[in-house]
């Protein structure tokens, strides 16, 4: 007997392997799947304005950074001693509004040269619900604790979903025109928008998304919702807030992402990679010993093994090897 309804992996009109660059933009998902990639030594940017769940105030930012006008200065707010920008979340912030208009310029500089180098961009999006701070008129990327008089709570149209999306990949695809596009919906629950609002919110992604991907040949979608909703489907795969997945589901589902989007060689560099990162979180009990040391020269092998197939482990392979030496003495 069959118990689960198991979504299959198709195969994907292309590939991308340790050559290519990633970027992923969007919800907290977007970060899970980020952490993984950066994790397996692909070259990778994650949320450089940190979460944002709507494509409108995604689309401002990524406006802002290509056309080099600086964010609105009245998007400014001061919490406590800290200042934040209504175009971003609030881990992004400064002691000062100057010092955070600074951060906002490196980082869209750092976006920029990214974005260019960049093969493959993931957006996430989480919600089809958004603020609108009415006096300054603009979608909000997050309220940063600010009174709720200030603000409206919308729902956004599949149709307005799907502009704005539009416009991001423009724009982004003028700037690097050999980028692919791969949309996802979060299977992240926002329950405090109550689950019947969290279901008209996730249908309005899903209908935007696919008539997106319906008109363009470099624009995907991956099923990272329908593999929680619907394949897992199970609380057991969620987190004790039974909102976000477990590890063990993010782990099913960037497996999956693997088979639909990377050839065989390309996983077992991954598999590999993963492993790597086990072995440096491990933790010794007695570091003196010869055998710990024996671990550590051996980490190193097969670090450097890696790093002849391309990837990156010059920073890992030093601090080490430090390591080792600091034993020694």
């Amino acid at each position: 007997m069959i118990f689960r309804t198991k979504l299959s992996a198709q195969a994907a009109p292309w590939t991308f392997d340790y050559s290519k660059s990633i970027c992923l933009l969007g919800s907290c998902f977007a970060s899970s799947i980020g952490e993984k990639f950066a994790k397996a030594k692909v070259e990778t940017m994650i949320n450089p304005w940190g979460t944002i769940y709507h494509p409108t105030p995604l689309l401002a930012i990524i406006q802002s950074a290509i056309s080099g006008t600086g964010l609105p200065a009245e998007g400014f707010v001061q919490r406590g001693r800290r200042y934040m920008h209504y175009s971003a979340h609030s881990d992004v912030h400064a002691p000062s509004q100057e010092e955070l208009f600074k951060h906002f310029t490196s980082v869209n500089n750092y976006f920029l040269d990214h974005i260019k180098r960049s093969r493959l961009l993931f957006i996430t999006l989480g919600t089809a619900w958004h603020f609108y701070h009415r006096d300054l008129e603009m979608t909000v990327a997050n309220c940063h604790k600010q009174s709720n008089d200030l603000f409206d709570r919308r729902l956004s149209s599949p149709e307005l979903i799907k502009d704005h999306l539009s416009q991001i990949i423009t724009l982004l695809q003028e700037t690097n025109p050999r980028l692919e596009i791969i949309c996802t919906v979060s299977p992240v629950r926002h329950i405090r928008d109550g689950l019947i609002a969290n279901n008209r919110s996730k249908a309005h992604l899903l209908t935007a998304c696919h008539q997106l991907c319906e008109n363009s040949k470099s624009v995907h979608y991956f099923a990272a919702y329908e593999l929680l909703l619907d394949d897992l489907r199970d609380y057991r795969y969620y987190d004790e807030d039974l909102v976000h997945p477990s590890s063990q589901a993010v782990n099913y589902i960037w497996a999956h992402l693997l088979d639909h989007y990377t050839d065989p060689e390309t996983q077992q560099l991954i598999a590999s990679a993963e492993q790597i990162s086990k072995d440096l979180a491990h933790k010794a009990i007695d570091p003196q010993s010869e055998q710990h040391q024996s671990f550590l020269r051996h980490i190193i092998s097969k670090m450097k093994k890696l790093q002849e197939k391309g990837l990156d482990y010059t920073l890992d392979i030093t601090q080490v090897q430090e390591q080792l030496d600091n034993l020694r003495a």
